[in-house]
């Protein structure tokens, strides 16, 4: 939901099938960029409201191998014709620098329709950052399409800043920056 354009381009297909399909997989999978071992549920008794993937940056750079292998070994030859023939794409997100090394990294931020403008997100946001100082980190980053500016607003309210904008199409996107509150440690 949260990842759009980007999953095309990951995932290495339009149809929407393939792409939940790998997704899935990869959600399933250990040691991967889109594990279920970075992501944190937002729920209300058994109802689920929202997600969050995160991670610290160097974490992140590391998965980027394994995440490729499992992308290779799910979608074969599928995967490597895609991204020849969408070659501007491909490289235009090898190029996305999402992170730096010092950052603590939110992936994903995603809301169910429903549960948007209830807090959800704020409340995730404020989960990373006791992450983030949890691993030494006192700065979060994520990236945010240029298309989606109720997130951009949101991320503004709770204190990300933009420090670096992007147009390489199809990836139009803000790379903005929090720093986490220091006072805020316990």
């Amino acid at each position: 939901m949260a990842l759009n354009t980007f999953t095309k381009t990951v995932v290495g297909s339009n149809n929407q099938r393939v792409i939940d399909d790998t997704m899935l997989k990869l959600w399933r999978a250990d040691n991967n960029r889109f594990s279920h071992e970075y992501a944190y549920v937002a729920k209300e008794g058994d109802r689920i409201l929202g997600l969050m993937t995160c991670y610290p940056a160097k974490t992140m750079d590391r998965l980027l191998f394994p995440t490729a292998v499992k992308i290779l070994r799910y979608r074969h030859l599928g995967f490597l014709i895609h991204s020849l023939k969408n070659r501007k794409d491909f490289r235009s997100m090898l190029r996305l620098k999402e992170a730096k090394e010092d950052e603590f990294h939110i992936g994903t931020l995603a809301m169910l329709p429903e549960s948007r403008g209830k807090g959800i997100g704020t409340m995730l946001i404020h989960k990373a950052e006791q992450f983030a100082r949890e691993q030494g980190l006192d700065k979060l980053s994520l990236t945010v399409d240029q298309n989606n500016p109720a997130a951009r607003k949101l991320y503004e309210r709770v204190g990300f800043h933009i420090v670096h904008q992007s147009d390489q199409k199809p990836f139009a996107v803000y790379r903005m920056v929090k720093q986490v509150d220091e006072g805020a440690k316990r």
